[in-house]
């Protein structure tokens, strides 16, 4: 079925009213979760209308939110309901029982992008590939911006994908902690509607540096840019831009500790080497443009969309047919899971880190990431501190073992 009639189907499924309690929705089997939610496969069942249909729920424990974070919360799911673009995935209808969230969605049976990627694609996808499933994503951003949406977290976990009998789509997940910009031009001209790093939910490697680096800044519009850029690294590399990190085996040992990364092991003698991977200029100068450090010299979503890369990319029906042909459905996969647990938010703190025997680390800084064009891969730029400067590290979700590079001994 082509792209066009997949769009239809997804129209049809959002004109049905869904119904607002637990009895209409049957079959439940878990296949995803994190922290504070859990997303199930379930079979809705409407007897008033005589419908049944596929639909996934992600039930949100509403106890692990703050006061503040629950209107955030509020907000997003009454704009999912308002969603309407085949490349976004919005909510089908939403209600509380006790002290959780249920919110329904269309069923993406093929899961998330991060999923796929690491399951089949560990040392990166086909560039033909990568430029049809980027594009899908992009139609997906240029819509919520032009609603003066920031989606906050875009990264391969929050693409989804579905394949069935009925058609094939490609859908932005935006039901993370993202936010609603009212007036769109005030984004970067107002500073009481900028975004600063605490109140953003992206994820570590992800997150553009003018939110790293100056909280007077904030987070805008191009900051998913970056976060896009980072995404296509992703997809090309098989996984998030660390590899190319010191070879400390303590180091490497706390990332894949914190991240659950069982496919990403560190080993000198077979270390990837990227700088021989074969990408096209188109490629190169669209993650390019994407990565550059000033946010101003960043092309728009819309502007994107017209790079020649996008221009001269196939259609669904290749992706499927050729690359995806066989997947098997996310709840297959959910059982060994392998995709990289990412879900952590990141902050900065300060002060002395200590290790888990309670002896004392020095640590040093990453200020942000610094694409190099040359490898092809972001790179990290870190903080020279002076003896005056207070000591602050980047962490993920608070934890003390979060990104901290150790000073070697012969550091001095």
């Amino acid at each position: 079925m082509s792209a066009s009639s997949s769009s239809s189907r997804a129209d049809e499924l959002v004109q049905i009213q869904y119904p607002t309690g637990t009895d209409a929705y049957v079959n439940l089997e878990q296949i995803g979760g994190g922290a504070r939610a859990t997303v199930h496969k379930a079979t809705c069942v409407n007897n008033d209308i005589g419908f049944s249909g596929l639909v996934a729920i992600k039930i949100i424990d509403l106890e692990q939110y703050t006061a503040e974070d629950l209107d955030g919360l509020r907000r997003e799911t009454a704009a999912m309901s308002l969603h309407s673009h085949p490349n976004v995935l919005g909510s089908l209808c939403s209600f509380t029982v006790d002290h959780h969230l249920w919110l329904v969605m269309p069923y993406m049976a093929a899961g998330s992008l991060q999923s796929i990627v690491s399951s089949f694609f560990p040392d990166g996808m086909p560039e033909p590939c990568i430029a049809i499933v980027l594009k899908e994503t992009l139609k997906g951003l240029s819509y919520l911006h032009g609603l003066g949406h920031l989606h906050t977290d875009i990264k391969a976990g929050n693409i989804l994908v579905n394949h069935t009998d009925n058609g094939s789509s490609i859908k932005l997940e935006d039901s993370g902690m993202s936010v609603m910009i009212y007036d769109s031009s005030s984004i970067e001209k107002s500073s009481s509607s900028k975004m600063r790093l605490n109140d953003v939910a992206g994820t570590p490697y992800w997150i553009a540096p003018e939110v790293i680096q100056d909280s007077n800044t904030g987070y805008s519009f191009k900051s998913d840019i970056w976060s896009f850029g980072v995404t296509a690294l992703e997809l090309a590399h098989g996984g998030p831009p660390f590899s190319y990190l010191p070879p400390s085996k303590s180091l490497m040992l706390k990332m894949k500790k914190r991240f659950g990364i069982s496919d990403y092991d560190y080993d000198e003698k077979s270390e990837k080497d990227f700088k021989n991977s074969q990408f096209s200029q188109a490629f190169k100068d669209m993650v390019a443009s994407c990565l550059d450090q000033d946010p101003s010299r960043r092309p728009s979503a819309d502007h994107l969309l017209d790079y020649s890369f996008f221009k001269n990319c196939e259609g669904l029906d290749l992706l499927f047919n050729e690359f995806f042909r066989g997947l098997p459905n996310v709840e297959e996969r959910f059982k060994e899971p392998k995709a990289l647990n990412d879900g952590t938010s990141i902050q900065i703190t300060s002060g002395t880190d200590t290790d888990s025997a309670g002896s004392s680390v020095q640590t040093t800084r990453i200020n942000g990431w610094k694409f190099n064009e040359s490898k092809f891969e972001l790179e990290p730029e870190f903080h020279a501190e002076s003896k005056d400067d207070a000591v602050k590290t980047v962490r993920f979700g608070g934890d003390m073992e979060g990104l901290i590079l150790e000073k070697e001994k012969t550091f001095k």
